[in-house]
């Protein structure tokens, strides 16, 4: 879900206490350092200080309580989102052979996944 993040995200998702349901789910942290930095680099000044009151607790997990400028900008995972979804509905709308096409790559990817967690193993 998060092709291309950042040493920082990663960095975030390692020693994050909130824990996340699903493999790939953006933590609470995550998302906290997503919105502190989108409302700190589009001039949001008060919202910025409010939420920086509110969201406290998850912003000390960063030195000095401010997410690195290398966490995914959060218009971008957005946007990202809108495409998957849109390709989603395209897959949606397929029909004979490319549909089953899709349904054994939808199959295979989590096998392919665990193997490259499991360093290839597999």
């Amino acid at each position: 879900a998060f092709a291309g993040a950042s040493l920082a995200m990663k960095r975030t998702r390692a020693s994050a206490n909130a824990s996340t349901s699903a493999t790939h789910a953006v933590s609470h942290v995550e998302l906290a350092a997503m919105v502190h930095n989108y409302l700190a680099e589009h001039g949001f000044a008060r919202a910025l200080r409010e939420f920086q009151i509110e969201a406290t607790s998850l912003l000390r997990t960063f030195p000095r309580g401010v997410p690195p400028r290398g966490t995914k900008d959060l218009r971008a995972v957005l946007s990202e989102y809108v495409v998957m979804k849109e390709r989603e509905a395209a897959r949606g709308r397929a029909g004979g052979v490319v549909k089953r096409m899709l349904a054994v790559i939808d199959d295979a990817l989590p096998r392919l996944e665990d193997d490259e967690n499991n360093g290839g193993a597999g």
